[in-house]
């Protein structure tokens, strides 16, 4: 009998101890494991582009010096082309940013004229000039994205970089207009070389699928001076300033996330 109403005593203290472990248990703070936060990544999106365009450009000066047949240019002329190009970049949150482009600006004629003494005092000639002008265009640039709505985001860039301004088949007519009745043509070696370049970008993009964005815009595209041939006996020098380019563009971004 004592040891049947000592079991019942155990039992009953045991399980009022466990109840009374469960009541503080409630009482205490939950403690939930802190989300680890993963690595800082360079941009938050990565996006490839490709784009097409046309470009039309200002006529550049022309300008003769050196040689027997010291000229003053009367202009240069460039017929529009197409272009296109591909990209690389990554994005910076919502506002900006930037990628890396390669752009190929196809053959077009080059043509450009001027007058000179051909070979002494009373004479004059009339100096001809065509060629084919391509260029191969890489630039750095970066961009303010200015969001409208979910659909569609203005936006305006800069760029910075180098052309390589390439002039095949050049030729250079010289007639004698006065004083003398020479014609002369000189098929000449051009200085093909990388110039500085640079350009602004206005435009608009469009989101037409997830992670895919048509993009329509405009550049301006500045290309640095240089000579178009080296010194050649009895031709002048052949050198070009002010060589922009007013392009219309419109292409596709796809974002990889």
């Amino acid at each position: 009998m004592n040891r049947t109403v000592l079991l019942a005593a155990a039992l009953l203290a045991a399980s009022a101890g466990a109840a009374s472990a469960a009541d503080m248990a409630e009482g205490w703070p939950t403690i939930v494991p802190a989300d680890r936060e993963g690595p800082v990544e360079f941009g938050s999106a990565w996006y490839m582009r490709g784009d097409i365009g046309i470009a039309l450009y200002a006529d550049p000066d022309i300008g003769y010096s050196g040689g027997a047949m010291a000229a003053t240019a009367s202009g240069g002329e460039l017929d529009k082309t197409w272009t296109a190009g591909v990209g690389i970049g990554t994005r910076f949150g919502k506002w900006f940013r930037t990628d890396v482009t390669f752009d190929y600006h196809m053959a077009t004629d080059y043509s450009a004229g001027g007058t000179s003494a051909c070979g002494g005092a009373g004479t004059s000639c009339a100096i001809s000039t065509t060629a084919d002008f391509s260029t191969y265009t890489l630039l750095i640039n970066g961009y303010v994205d200015l969001p409208v709505s979910d659909l569609v985001t203005p936006y305006l860039g800069v760029g910075v970089g180098g052309s390589f301004v390439d002039w095949n088949d050049y030729a250079e007519v010289h007639r004698c207009t006065a004083g003398c009745a020479i014609t002369e043509r000189y098929a000449l070696s051009t200085d093909d070389r990388w110039r500085f370049a640079y350009a602004a970008m206005a435009g608009v993009s469009f989101d037409v699928a997830p992670n895919l964005k048509v993009d329509a815009g405009y550049r301006f595209l500045g290309i640095g001076k240089g000579d178009i041939v080296d010194a050649v006996a009895g031709v002048p020098v052949a050198e070009y300033d002010k060589l922009y380019s007013h392009e219309l563009r419109v292409g596709l971004r796809y974002e990889i996330e």
